[in-house]
This record gives C-alpha cells, sequence and structure tokens, in this order.
C-alpha cells in the first residue's frame, strides 16, 4: 500500500526544529560578541524566527542569513508587540509554528548544550500528556555577578520529576516578605523543593499549544508573571511547566548596566566558551588571544609605551598613543591620545578621547568626545555623539552620571 500524500510533509515538520528569538534595540554588544543567540542555536535550530522590529536588520546582515547556512531565518516585524504576549499571539496568528520550538530573549549569552534539553523535554511528554513548556534556569547563588539586581524568582519543584508547581517573581521594591501558595500543591507533590538558587535563563522550549493559550488569555503579557503563573494557578486549563537545572553551562541575560558588564567580563574570561572573541563568530572579525586575556583585532595602531592590563579587548581601527594605560576594558574602535588611564570602562566606536583622561568604569557610547584632562569616574553613562560639553571645565567626579545629547 502506498503512503499517504501528507506522510512526508509530517515527518520533515517534527524533524525541524524551529526558534523564536526576540529581538529589541536595547540589544547591545558584548566584549565584541553580540549576544544575538544564533550561535547558541546553529547546531540544535534549523529555523529561526527573529521577532519584534530591531534584530531584523542584524540578522538579515549575519552570515547566518546566507544561502551556505544551516539555518533559515525568517524575520517578522510584529511593530504594534509591546510584550512577549503581543509577539506570541502575532505568531500563532500567522500560524509559523507547528511543532515544538525555542522561545528566548535576543539579549542571551550561553553555551548550553540545548539537544539535551530539547530530548529531556520530548521524555517528559511522553509520560506527561499535559506538559507545555520546560523552562531552563542554571544553578548559582542568589548574589551571583550576573543576577540582575532587584530581581529574583522563586521555583517551588516536585523533588523527582523538577515540575515547577508555583513561581514567585520577586522584586526589590516594595519588598516581598511572604509567600502564598495553595495546599494543592502539598497535597499532590509529597516532595517539593523551595529555590531562590536559580537563575531563570529566559531559554524555554514550548509546545505548539503555548501560542494559542497567550491568544485565548489576551491579558497574558510576560511570560513568568502572567503566562507561567496563570498556568500553575489554573484549575481548569490542567496544564504541566517544568524546570530543567543546568549546572555545568553558562547562561546569562544583559538586564542591565550591571549584568552587561558582569556578562562582558564573563566572555573575556573565557566562561562562555565557544562564545570567545578569538572564535570570530561573526564574520569580519580577527580578533586574535593573547596572554592575559588580551584579545586584539588586526589593524590596530599601539605604542611602544602603551600598557594592557588583564580582560582587555582592542577592536580594529583602534589607534592608541604614548604611556597609555588600558585594563578590564573593551576598546572598540577609538581614538586614545597620551598619558589616558583606562579601568573597567567600555569605549565604543568612533569615539575620541584626548590627552591626560581618566575614565573608570564607565560606558563611552558611539562618538563621544573628550577633552584634555577629563576624569570620567564610576558608573557613568556618556550617551551616542556627546561631545562638546565633556572638557576640562566639567569634570566627572560625581560618579554614576548620565549624560545624552537628548533628554532622558
Amino acid at each position: 500500500m502506498a503512503p499517504p500524500k501528507n506522510q512526508g510533509k509530517n515527518l520533515e515538520a517534527e524533524s525541524v526544529l524551529q526558534a523564536v528569538v526576540l529581538a529589541d534595540t536595547c540589544v547591545v554588544s558584548n566584549a565584541g560578541v553580540k549576544p544575538v543567540p544564533l550561535t547558541s542555536l546553529q547546531h540544535s535550530t534549523d529555523r529561526v524566527y527573529p521577532g519584534v522590529p530591531c534584530g531584523c536588520r542584524g540578522a538579515k546582515e549575519s552570515k547566518w542569513s546566507r544561502s551556505y547556512s544551516p539555518l533559515e531565518i525568517i524575520t517578522i516585524l510584529a511593530r504594534e508587540a509591546r510584550s512577549v504576549g503581543d509577539v506570541l499571539r502575532e505568531l500563532d496568528a500567522k500560524q509559523f509554528i507547528n511543532s515544538d520550538f525555542i522561545l528566548m530573549s535576543g539579549d542571551v549569552v550561553s553555551n548550553i548544550n540545548l539537544e539535551k534539553v530539547l530530548d529531556a523535554h520530548r521524555m517528559r511528554k511522553s509520560t506527561d500528556k499535559n506538559a507545555i513548556m520546560t523552562m531552563v534556569t542554571k544553578e548559582a547563588s542568589p548574589f551571583h555577578r550576573t543576577r540582575a539586581m532587584g530581581e529574583s524568582s522563586i521555583f517551588v519543584l516536585d523533588a523527582k520529576t523538577n515540575e515547577c508547581v508555583h513561581y514567585e517573581s520577586v522584586e526589590a521594591f516594595p519588598r516581598k516578605r511572604r509567600m502564598v501558595m495553595s495546599t494543592e500543591v502539598f497535597k499532590k507533590h509529597a516532595d517539593i523543593q523551595i529555590r531562590n538558587d536559580l537563575i531563570d535563563c529566559q531559554i524555554d522550549i514550548c509546545s505548539v499549544e503555548v501560542p494559542p493559550l497567550f491568544t485565548e488569555n489576551f491579558d497574558y503579557q510576560d511570560i513568568r508573571k502572567d503566562f507561567v503563573y496563570g498556568i500553575l494557578t489554573s484549575e481548569l486549563l490542567g496544564k504541566t511547566i517544568y524546570c530543567h537545572v543546568v549546572k555545568d553551562a553558562y547562561a546569562a541575560r544583559v538586564r542591565s548596566l550591571q549584568t552587561y558588564d558582569a556578562i562582558s567580563k564573563d566572555v573575556l574570561s573565557r566562561w562562555t566558551y565557544p562564545i570567545v572573541p578569538d572564535n570570530n563568530l561573526q564574520e569580519g572579525d580577527s580578533y586574535e588571544y593573547m596572554r592575559g586575556q588580551i584579545y586584539k583585532e588586526r589593524n590596530v595602531e599601539l605604542s611602544r609605551s602603551c600598557s594592557l592590563g588583564e580582560k582587555v579587548l582592542i577592536g580594529a581601527g583602534t589607534r592608541i598613543a604614548e604611556n597609555v594605560k588600558i585594563t578590564n576594558s573593551v576598546i572598540d574602535n577609538p581614538f586614545i591620545g597620551p598619558n589616558v588611564e583606562i579601568d573597567g570602562a567600555y569605549i565604543w566606536d568612533g569615539v575620541k578621547i584626548n590627552a591626560n583622561c581618566s575614565i573608570f568604569r564607565s560606558i563611552l557610547a558611539n562618538n563621544v568626545v573628550l577633552e584634555e584632562n577629563v576624569i570620567v569616574n564610576k558608573g557613568c553613562l556618556l550617551a551616542c555623539d556627546v561631545s562638546e560639553i565633556i572638557s576640562s571645565d566639567n569634570l566627572f567626579e560625581k560618579e554614576r552620571s548620565h549624560i545624552s545629547c537628548v533628554p532622558m
């Protein structure tokens, strides 16, 4: 007997693994490696959907969109989307999703082997037909450097199956002093764990049922506070969500300037291997790894008297004058004049730093110009094109100053 005509299509749909990457205008470069997770997905995924308007240009210009790429990238401009819920409702309306898929944020940096996570998700689905999602979490101290300050989560898990039976988002303000949990949880699960030592990696393995649930519940906006909490507290839906706890891999999300700094330092320290600068994951990169965790591209002009300390990245086109000292910093392609000290800073494209300046633990965005004898103390943020006001008469001795050319 001949096989059914649609059998080949069904097999193809099952074999193609899809991923939805939520991109945003806030996605910025980390230590020379942009945190767009296509590099993390290349060995696990066949089709990637960058959602929300912002990441589309970067996806089209990347090598992953070339004809020889193992990935098929489809960009979806959800111009009216204001939340993850809006994006998933848009996906449901377009009927792009036809099997289990990976859902992750575009500002995640991770070297997790997602194939193992996917296998575990499929095994759970074979024993629990109501399982619709697996949340990837990483075991870490509550005070870990990659945790966003003021944000944490409490996961209540079944000790044997890692089923998430309760989820609570904990914010700094107002301070939460208690957690309310249904007694039904204790009746159904004899052994549970209440965990505050898990970093939410913002990587989820979702079943095809997830987008329609967002459509049915139009008030779901946030994937955790609304969707996960709503599913776990609903007696009518009867769906289950699991956690996959990772111990021996790296995953973190750039949520703030604090996590931007922490993750960038981790990239330079090679905790994110193979996502490191000298693997040159982006087209046109030419980084070389040197002793002391120094990364330098070609076409760089360094004076003989300049000093590069540990954890320094120097991008192509950088020019560094005499007696410059740089430590723990990411330098894109600026001009740095003589007698300048830079420690723990991020110097972006087209920056010009004149003589005798000092910059400590700050960010200088594209095309910033510092006149001579300027001090930029720790925690300062100078936005793109700031130049005229940055002179020796206007020192940034006050910490955590934010300066831009337009009102903030």
